[in-house]
């Protein structure tokens, strides 16, 4: 079993208000950690009301396979993908230094790996060129001042462009491979693009000159979050609803897309987690 630090960190602090002010709880919450195990999964999804499966989709695949009570409700947080789109003219008047602050809490403050944190750069506006030498120019010299980057990361990223290169029918190019920030240039993104993502600076970027242009994106299930920079986020709301696009849901700031929120995932959680009586008059 996998231990980690902060799981231990957590569970000290619940364990801290569940034996002070809080005491009134503590018999409503059980926490237990184990092994990949068939039979313990198994027995405790036999009597659980709400089940949660966190883990991309081989693992909600898998734990499918075990059943629930028939009256029992699932919430499921499977593989998702999100992007930004960056408005060229709007960044070239704002403080260059604050943009990349948010887009680093977006992207390197989790290692990318937040299904919220964008993959793919979309630049909008009549002064796209100016404005992307200029945020990758000071995105890198904050990545190289304050990011480690581990010698896996910088593998994983050369790996997934090659497999990229190789198997994509795409038009891809390569335009920043260093350490730090991989960048590739995608002529038409498409969903299955996403298939080939990584981590620890690894970034997608294409032009488009309307929202309607990532629809494609937009249009699908396991599209999350769409991070707007010198964007109105009613100009997106109004193309998904007036297109009636299967994805997107969540739509924020630039800086905000890791916000926790009791939405997620177009669920409402407190919703989907709570039994309703009927009291009639």
């Amino acid at each position: 079993m996998r231990e980690f630090p902060q799981v231990d960190i957590l569970c000290e602090k619940l364990r801290t208000l569940l034996t002070g002010k809080h005491t009134d709880l503590a018999r409503y919450i059980c926490i237990i950690r184990y092994d990949h195990d068939d039979e313990i999964t198994a027995w405790l999804s036999s009597f659980c009301d709400v089940r949660i499966i966190w883990g991309g989709d081989r693992t909600v695949r898998s734990i499918r396979t075990f059943p629930i009570p028939p009256r029992s409700t699932e919430l499921v947080f499977a593989d998702r993908y999100s992007l930004a789109v960056i408005n060229s003219e709007e960044l070239l008047k704002a403080d260059i230094s604050d943009v990349v602050d948010k887009f680093w809490s977006d992207t390197y403050f989790v290692d990318q790996n937040a299904c919220s944190s964008p993959r793919l750069i979309a630049w909008t506006g009549t002064e796209r060129e100016h404005a992307r030498s200029r945020f990758w120019d000071a995105l890198h010299k904050k990545v190289e001042e304050e990011y480690d980057v581990a010698d896996i990361l910088s593998v994983n990223k050369l790996t997934s462009f090659t497999r990229l290169a190789m198997q994509s029918e795409e038009e891809v190019n390569l335009v920043s491979c260093d350490g730090y920030i991989y960048r590739v240039w995608v002529k038409n993104p498409t969903p299955e693009l996403m298939r080939f993502k990584d981590g620890g600076g690894y970034f997608f970027e294409c032009s488009c000159d309307s929202l309607d242009d990532l629809m494609p994106l937009l249009n699908n299930k396991a599209c999350q979050t769409v991070a707007l920079f010198g964007i109105e986020t009613s100009e997106l709301k109004n193309l998904v609803f007036e297109k009636g696009l299967k994805g997107v849901d969540r739509i924020v700031a630039l800086g905000d897309t890791t916000a926790p929120g009791l939405d997620w995932d177009g669920y409402s959680l407190v919703d989907t987690l709570s039994r309703y009586v009927e009291v009639g008059k």
